[in-house]
């Protein structure tokens, strides 16, 4: 019986349902589907492509808007867009695909067909997403979208129905006409649909996540979307912005990430598309983020110019003469004065700044100074007069004023003969140079014009003659207004997003990195396979190796081609090695890590025992890995991403990483965390990321292998085999690399339902054994042949059972430290979960916790931590004893005049016949107290403790001991007097006195 074949088409690129359209005859299409293109979609290819002939009936030439006419303008049907289609075979649709029109031939007969091309489905994916950045790609006009706020707009082309009066801040010309430059302002988006606007809708948008820059903002966005995978999070990572500081962060100390998933699901649904994926939208995916490749985060220009200032005078403005005049400004949109950010005050004699910043700010004065007298005997006049610029400033609304820098006077007159009524000009400026202001302070421009020192006004007559004459002098003094005159400007020194800024997401996306280039990655690492739903051919399905195959298992018995031959094929390896790494980045950790062991951190390299393959097969991804390092100075592990000189660290531009977050964590010890015009908040919490969940106690790793070291050293620290590599490679891997796998060639005798059933994701099972499809190749449902069809041999794979183990007692991971932060050399731990991290610190017992920073602290118990900076202290089976600088008491024998030292205990004075005087000079505070605060069993105790020291006088001399307090009192005296030999006394600090004992 013979094959009958359909052309369905989907009218007007597809806004119209499909139709049936005749075609000139059977279409003899093969059909190739090809693994690869699953696993390695960025390569993928159509699963066919054909050409066809259309015959030119009235249905067809409406479909194509009798496009052979020369003179005709297509309303709807656009040659240069694609028109969906599909495929039918005897009532069953054997694929689908998109329709190209070619050419159009006339015939002698003036019949008409059209020379068509069908590109089959699931080949555009990474065609379609091209070479797009995730940020920075050129900007073209569009006719539609949404405005970004804070974003600059042109508009090219401006049509009437729009109107951006509330939404715009005006740049350049004038909104809502052709030519004019904005920026969007407000809270929400909006749409725009008539006019040609420069921008650039290829770039990631995550502006919906815009806000301001402030530690109350990262401590509630890290608490709000941490595991969502949605949002923006701010992770604990030391990038040496700080200044190197291990305890001290401050909000630009920390960059805003984005979640690997929304990056996937914005470059995906950009090309039209939508997505499933279960392994995407598992909980731990949703807290998979992105550490960008960024020192610092940029102001937009939109955002300088809302900064920025710049502003004069209309016309000329009266003044009076030597007064201290505030300036008051006019002119803030004409001849190249701006102020987007709205800075003039309304008086407009002072500036309101609106952000945090480092600003050069500068005044410029320009004056006219016309001298007029009543005396008409006046002729001219001569006398040496100053212009004084003043920038002045005030941090408190306006309340007092002080000068940023010192006022600059600069003479414009001598002592030449000037004529009486004729205007002279002078000008001056005044700079403060960078520095530093805040959001709120307010600055004004004084101007003076004064005549200088005690010299006099001499008045001459018309022959030059001095005289003395009667009536008034009037100074007629105007600054100059116009464009390059009298000013007032503040400009942006240091171009980056500071606390209390808002902050621009799209300002924190990676850089020249590509979209595809991306999404491959996190393909590559997940080994994710990518097909096409066969429900909705619009959507893709994304499931890992050991997910993908979880369809049916399709009995395929009886359906080999005996008459053929059929090829067994041992040889599948790739390579001698398979290696699974990250891209290798230059800081201090992963440089420190390749030097060592000639390999990038957490790389995993599978050996293949093959005589025949020389090369090697490099999984590389475009993320670099992140070590995790000891922060002994909190008592965690964080990842540091920073480059070293000399002990200095240094900030740089990194590779982008991947991370997981482990949640909000504590430190410790607390930490200070600053911002800019607000008090220090001393805290433990914190929003762990890095490349394992947890960082002492793991469940999965992000590293494709076990790094061979870490640089931390905790005794309670534990690591996973639960990797990149195990999870999502193994399993697959031993599929080609096993000694018994095998590509097996088979004849297979393929009908239009199995065709259309047909599915990677299934199983088949054939001649008594499970296969998967490697490759189907020229199906063709015209011809009764069989099909040629590569299949995968399945070998029974023992699963995979994820294990922990403590570092300290593993031969493969070595436990790395800091050397200048740690002294674990000179002490001694026994117990578990002891993190004794103290010089000659001794700690028995279970869960103690002792600083870096502490020496000499001996605890046995259990359940005890020791507050920072502790030393000469003993906790033992809850008795506590503690001597500020030494356990053995330091004597010192004297017979002059003597000024204690911090470590003195004991002094014998001996006086002779003359008075000496001790005085209890100590250089600091620290010297004569400590506060320990013991957590014992999560109690917390707060232990003081002050310094003690005995005074003895021991001979038998008429001079006596004075004990001065050096400020302090001694039970309420200035001094103590010791008269009699061997009198002594013992004293007690108290924190702000002593006490006699």
């Amino acid at each position: 019986m013979a094959v009958v074949t359909d052309l369905l088409i989907a009218a007007k690129n597809g806004s119209e349902k499909l139709q049936y359209y005749p075609i000139a005859k059977n279409i003899p299409i093969n059909i190739n589907y090809n693994l690869a293109d699953v696993r390695e979609p960025d390569k993928r290819k159509a699963s066919f492509s054909k050409t066809i002939n259309l015959l030119g009936t009235n249905s067809v030439n409406k479909l194509f808007e009798n496009i052979f006419s020369v003179n005709v303008a297509t309303q709807y049907f656009n040659k240069n867009l694609k028109t969906p289609c599909k495929y039918i075979v005897d009532g069953i649709q054997n694929f689908a695909g998109d329709l190209q029109l070619i050419k159009i031939n006339i015939k002698p007969d003036n019949s008409i067909d059209y020379e068509c091309s069908i590109i089959g489905e699931g080949g555009s994916l990474f065609v379609d997403i091209g070479d797009k950045l995730i940020t920075g790609n050129p900007l073209k006009f569009e006719t539609s979208g949404l405005l970004m706020i804070g974003r600059k707009y042109t508009i090219n082309t401006f049509v009437a129905g729009d109107n951006f009066t509330s939404v715009a801040s005006v740049v350049s010309g004038t909104i809502n006409t052709t030519g004019c430059v904005f920026i969007a302002t407000g809270t929400t988006p909006t749409t725009w649909t008539n006019e040609s606007i420069l921008t650039s809708s290829d770039d990631l948008d995550f502006s919906a996540y815009d806000h301001t820059y402030t530690r109350a903002n990262q401590i509630a966005l890290n608490v709000a979307n941490n595991g969502t995978g949605y949002g923006v999070v701010y992770p604990f990572i030391d990038n040496a912005q700080n200044g190197g500081s291990d305890t001290v962060f401050n909000v630009e100390s920390f960059l805003p990430c984005f979640h690997n998933r929304e990056y996937i699901d914005k470059i995906i649904t950009n090309t039209g598309r939508t997505w499933t994926s279960s392994i995407l939208d598992d909980a731990e995916f949703l807290n998979h983020i992105t550490y960008p490749n960024l020192i610092n985060l940029q102001l937009t220009p939109a955002q300088l110019e809302l900064k920025q200032f710049y502003v004069g005078l209309t016309s000329n403005a009266s003044i009076p003469f030597s007064t201290n005049t505030d300036v008051t400004y006019t002119n803030d949109s004409t001849n190249g004065f701006f102020d987007l950010g709205g800075q003039l005050a309304p008086a407009n004699n002072f500036v309101t700044l609106n952000a945090n910043g480092n600003y050069n700010v500068a005044a410029v004065n320009y004056v006219k100074i016309t001298p007029t007298h009543s005396d008409p005997a006046v002729a001219f006049w001569s006398a040496p007069i100053v212009l004084r610029t003043s920038i002045r400033k005030s941090g408190n609304g306006g309340v007092s004023f002080f000068d940023v820098v010192p006022p600059v006077g600069t003479s414009i007159t001598n002592t030449n003969l000037n004529p009486i009524g004729v205007s002279i000009y002078g000008n001056n400026g005044n700079a403060t140079g960078s520095q530093f202001f805040a959001a709120g302070d307010i600055l004004l421009v004084t101007v003076n014009v004064f005549l200088a020192g005690s010299s006099p006004l001499t008045y001459y007559n018309s022959a030059g003659t001095p005289i003395t004459p009667t009536g008034t002098l009037t100074w007629n003094l105007e600054l100059v207004g116009g464009a390059a005159k009298t000013s007032f400007y503040a400009l942006c020194t240091q171009k980056t997003i500071l606390s209390g800024d808002m902050m621009t997401c799209n300002s924190a996306l990676p850089t020249k990195i590509k979209q595809k280039d991306y999404l491959k990655s996190i393909i590559q690492a997940l080994n994710l396979f990518i097909d096409v739903d066969p429900v909705n051919p619009n959507n893709l399905i994304i499931e890992s190796f050991n997910d993908f195959y979880n369809g049916d298992i399709i009995d395929y018995e009886n359906k080999t081609d005996l008459s053929k031959d059929q090829s067994i094929n041992p040889n599948i390896l790739e390579g001698k090695k398979y290696i699974y790494t990250y891209k290798a980045d230059t800081d201090k950790w992963n440089e420190q890590y390749k030097n060592e062991f000639n390999e990038v951190f957490g790389t995993h390299e599978e050996d293949v025992e093959n005589d025949f393959i020389k090369s090697d097969k490099k999984n590389e991804i475009i993320f670099s890995p992140t070590p995790n390092v000891a922060n002994y100075g909190l008592g965690i592990v964080m990842p540091r991403i920073y480059k070293e000189e000399n002990l200095i660290k240094k900030q740089f531009a990194s590779n982008i990483r991947w991370l997981i977050c482990g949640g909000i964590k504590q430190t410790i010890t607390p930490y200070t965390w600053q911002q800019t015009g607000q008090a220090n908040l001393t805290t433990n919490d914190y929003l762990y990321a890095g490349h394992t969940d947890d960082p002492l106690d793991p469940n999965v790793d992000l590293n494709f292998g076990l790094p061979k070291k870490v640089y931390y050293d905790y005794p309670n620290a534990y690591f996973t085999t639960n990797n990149f590599y195990n999870r999502y490679h193994a399993k697959y891997l031993n599929n080609l690399i096993n000694r018994d796998a095998k590509f097996v060639t088979k004849y297979l005798w393929l009908s239009p339902k199995d065709i259309y059933n047909f599915n990677f994701r299934n199983r088949l099972f054939i001649d008594g054994a499970y296969y998967i499809v490697n490759k189907i190749e020229n199906y063709n449902p015209l011809e009764l042949t069989s099909t040629k069809v590569e299949l995968i041999k399945l070998l029974e794979t023992q699963i995979f059972t994820p294990t922990k183990f403590l570092i300290s007692s593993s031969p493969d991971v070595a436990g790395g430290v800091e050397v200048y932060n740690s002294t674990l050399n000179t002490s001694f731990s026994v117990g578990t979960g002891n993190q004794n991290r103290g010089t000659n610190c001794v700690a028995i017992g279970d869960n103690i916790m002792i600083p870096a920073s502490c020496e000499n602290v001996t605890v046995i118990g259990s359940n005890v931590s020791v507050s920072e900076n502790t030393s000469g202290f003993s906790y033992i089976n809850g008795t506590v004893t503690n001597s500020i600088y030494n356990e053995k008491s330091l004597i010192q024998n004297k017979s002059d005049n003597y000024n204690v030292k911090a470590y003195d205990d004991v002094i014998f004075m001996t006086t002779g016949a003359t008075n000496k005087t001790v005085t209890l000079a100590y250089g600091q505070i620290g010297f004569l107290e400590s506060t320990t605060i013991l957590n014992i069993n999560d109690v917390e105790t707060t232990l003081e403790y002050g310094k003690q020291i005995t005074i003895k006088k021991v001979d038998s001399g008429a001079g006596n001991v004075i004990i001065d307090g050096n400020g302090a009192l001694i039970d309420g005296a200035a001094t103590i007097t010791l008269t009699t030999q061997y009198e002594s006394v013992t004293l007690q600090w108290d924190g702000t006195n002593w006490n006699k004992l």
